[in-house]
């Protein structure tokens, strides 16, 4: 055995036992649960070794193990084999802790039947509480989780000599911190501490009337400035010894500007800081997140949001201190369920109009990463590494949905020859589900006015996508995606088939590609030239294909060969483009002017270019804000980004510019636009249908096309607008192509006439007519 990764999701302690959380794999990649999941509390003295774990063992003491299918392995973890028995929750006893010979003890874990196959964990999740390990202090005792980078999860235990003997009080101007101290220290003075060698601000140290020690904080002046402070005692020796907390009945106590906290390392710190909003509890119901803020937070909170890379939510507060956040909320178009897949992260607004980030309690710490689920989303509640509290959103699917080896079970159990005929219905996919948009749902009317039967099915990521009325929406990968796909007589896609589907002889498998090439594709990419088994595995692929949709004769030849296609072309033009073409098509454009806030009078720009395999994430090599500070302020710049940066990247948020990349519908973005910038991405083709200018920002055109994935044709020579190298460049282009008049050139109408030939407003009832009579 071997390849073995333990992994540590999350550490906490509840009431007298610490629960130790992860899960653990073997074999390396192949990524396989392991025979034997056993974790011991063994001795980490400096002569521990691995090499005689046997003997390791004997020495240590066995944990109780019992499953934690919570941590949902399958769904991090994209691998064919089931890794649910590979999660585990170890419990150890406080008690077993204290009572231990040893003060330094390791976690390890067995994962074969031969005692010599141990392993420590070997990584840590930083996000979970795990990132937060945090010592408890119990009758006397600190009890440390520790990380180590070579031993990975120790816990080490000590005898603090002052504690904080209760929580805090109040009494007038003052806090009163009561004091416990070991038999043999005498503290004679007191000062905060922000390294361990220096104490430069003092307190004030006394006694109370039954003879005990308190510490008084003061006014504001007697504290130290901003940071984190330890409270350090010193001795009449010179002794120094920090105070720890023993109380696990309070939280926070504000304190002149700042707040006396328990650290989580088991020291009672003042934190003076930026200001913040602790939240002691999260909950969600009802399409509704619910965050409670801490007794400690500011009362002025005004409403809470949740900020993520393209949506924003708000919460109102709905009773005392709980504030409720709506999942569902407007979309470009229309209402939508729940915000799309990713992070979040918490904040509260003021009612000063400041921002504050809102972080965890301890308690609350402890729970992380805390799962919530409803019909609307999957949701874990986390700390950011910075304590912020942060928020990781998916689609609703369960366990047994989500991950490689659960899409095989279904694909398995709902698709292939042995299912029943399909009678009806239509799936509709584009784009993995990220959007509906592109050529699969344009053509739903012109199937449904041809009279092919449902039912109509469409693809969405998760409920945050919009979806058009006349269609049932299925979440990626979830049972009722596959029960759908494997339903339906015909399946129209825009990208490749889902792994692990498998046709039946009775389906009709409509693949209608995603735009006229540039760039190489398939088989011409330069990594696979010239290699059969790549165009094997292609073949492989377009195998399933009944129909192929192509744009124009140039593509018929090129998709052809790139994906080594020799069943049916039908080379129709595109569907997705039929609005901007016909008497709709200005209607279209105020509509779409009037969805996205512009005037009927800008001038709009529309910055649409391809992605870079190095920046997945960017929008592309134009400054955007510096572009626009160069053209007239009337100028408005739509900037959309390819959708492989739909879930990477984040909206821009420049004066004048508005981030399209999450609007659903290209065509009217087109539409609505007076010009286009663009580089490499093929909706240089489909912008040609609006008869409007086209200018390329190019400045890495070498690098990309001639030393990269590599293009057909000479784009600088062919192109039907200039390439511009400089943003200065490119200002002076769209000045003189929005103001000055603009007529378009015999190569902008032979690019037409090569690549939109059949793109009339009449190419979803074309294609749809086709289907239908090959579906009788």
């Amino acid at each position: 055995m071997h390849g073995v990764r333990a992994d540590l999701r999350a550490v906490h302690w509840e009431g007298p036992e610490l629960h130790v959380e992860g899960w653990v794999t073997v074999d390396g990649r192949a990524r396989k649960a392991p025979p034997v999941l056993r974790v011991f509390m063994v001795p980490a003295g400096d002569e521990q070794s691995f090499d005689d774990a046997a003997t390791l063992l004997a020495a240590g003491t066995e944990l109780r193990t019992e499953p934690a299918p919570w941590l949902d392995v399958n769904g991090f973890v994209d691998k064919n084999h089931d890794l649910s028995s590979a999660a585990f929750r170890a419990v150890c006893r406080v008690q077993d802790l204290c009572d231990s010979p040893h003060g330094r003890v390791q976690l390890v874990v067995q994962y074969d039947r031969k005692a010599a196959q141990v392993t420590s964990f070997t990584h840590r999740y930083g996000w979970g509480s795990a990132g937060h390990l945090q010592a408890l202090v119990v009758s006397g005792r600190r009890l440390a989780p520790e990380w180590s980078g070579e031993r990975g999860l120790c816990l080490v235990r000590s005898s603090p000599a002052a504690f904080a003997d209760g929580p805090p009080q109040a009494q007038g101007e003052q806090i009163v911190v009561p004091l416990r101290l070991v038999p043999d220290f005498v503290p004679v003075s007191a000062g905060w501490s922000l390294e361990k060698a220096s104490c430069p601000v003092p307190l004030d140290l006394s006694r109370s009337a039954d003879g005990r020690s308190e510490l008084r904080i003061g006014a504001a002046g007697h504290t130290p400035a901003s940071g984190s402070w330890a409270i350090a005692l010193t001795g009449g020796d010179g002794a120094r010894r920090h105070v720890h907390w023993n109380s696990t009945d309070w939280e926070s106590v504000p304190v002149s500007g700042g707040a006396l906290e328990r650290g989580t390392g088991g020291l009672v710190r003042l934190t003076r800081a930026p200001r913040r909003c602790p939240a002691a509890e999260v909950t969600l119901s009802d399409g509704r997140l619910a965050i409670t803020l801490a007794a400690t937070a500011p009362d002025s909170v005004s409403h809470l949001l949740l900020r993520g890379a393209r949506t924003e939510l708000r919460g109102e507060r709905a009773e005392a201190s709980r504030f409720s956040i709506p999942l569902a909320h407007r979309a470009w178009r229309a209402e939508v369920d729940a915000p799309p897949s990713g992070g979040y992260r918490a904040w509260a607004v003021l009612e000063d109009g400041d921002e504050v980030p809102v972080v965890l309690t301890g308690p609350l710490s402890a729970r992380t990463p805390l799962p919530l689920q409803d019909p609307s989303a999957a949701i874990r509640a986390e700390h950011a590494p910075d304590g912020q509290l942060y928020f990781d959103f998916a689609a609703p699917l369960g366990p047994d949905e989500r991950g490689r080896s659960s899409r095989r079970s279904l694909a398995s159990a709902w698709t292939g020859p042995g299912r029943p005929s399909p009678a009806g219905g239509v799936f509709l996919e584009s784009w993995y589900g990220k959007t509906v948009s592109d050529n699969p749902p344009a053509l739903l009317e012109a199937l449904q006015a041809e009279g092919v039967p449902g039912p109509y099915y469409v693809t969405v990521a998760d409920r945050s996508v919009e979806y058009p009325a006349q269609a049932e929406p299925v979440i990626a990968g979830g049972r009722a995606y596959w029960q759908a796909l494997g339903a339906s007589r015909l399946v129209v896609f825009n990208t490749w088939l889902p792994g692990g589907f498998r046709r039946h002889r009775d389906q009709y498998i409509v693949q209608t590609w995603h735009g006229t090439p540039l760039k190489a594709l398939g088989a011409d990419v330069p990594h696979r030239r010239g290699k059969p088994e790549a165009v094997e595995r292609l073949r492989k692929g377009s195998r399933e294909w009944d129909l192929l949709l192509s744009q124009n004769p140039y593509s018929t030849e090129i998709l052809r060969r790139a994906y080594a296609f020799e069943g049916e072309v039908a080379e129709t033009g595109y569907p997705r483009n039929d609005r901007l073409s016909g008497s709709g098509r200005d209607a279209l454009r105020a509509r779409a002017r009037a969805d996205l806030g512009l005037a009927p009078e800008a001038a709009v720009v529309l910055y649409a270019p391809t992605f870079r395999p190095e920046a997945k994430g960017s929008l592309g090599p134009l400054d955007t804000a510096g572009l626009m500070a160069r053209l007239p302020k009337d100028a408005v710049l739509l900037a959309r980004g390819h959708s492989v940066t739909l879930r990477r990247g984040k909206d821009l948020g420049s004066d004048r510019v508005v981030d399209v990349t999450s609007y659903p519908e290209p065509a009217d973005l087109m539409a609505a636009a007076d010009c286009l910038v663009t580089d490499y991405s093929s909706i240089m083709f489909d912008f040609a249908v609006t008869g409007r200018p086209i200018l390329y920002f190019t400045p890495d055109y070498e690098d990309y096309l001639e030393t990269g994935r590599g293009g057909y044709f000479d784009l600088a020579a062919e192109a039907p607008g200039p390439l511009l190298r400089t943003e200065s460049a490119l200002a002076k282009a769209l000045t003189d192509t929005l103001y000055g008049g603009w007529a378009p050139s015999e190569a902008y109408r032979r690019w037409q006439r090569e690549f939109v030939p059949h793109d009339d407003g009449e190419a979803a009832r074309r294609l749809a007519a086709r289907i239908s009579a090959a579906l009788r």
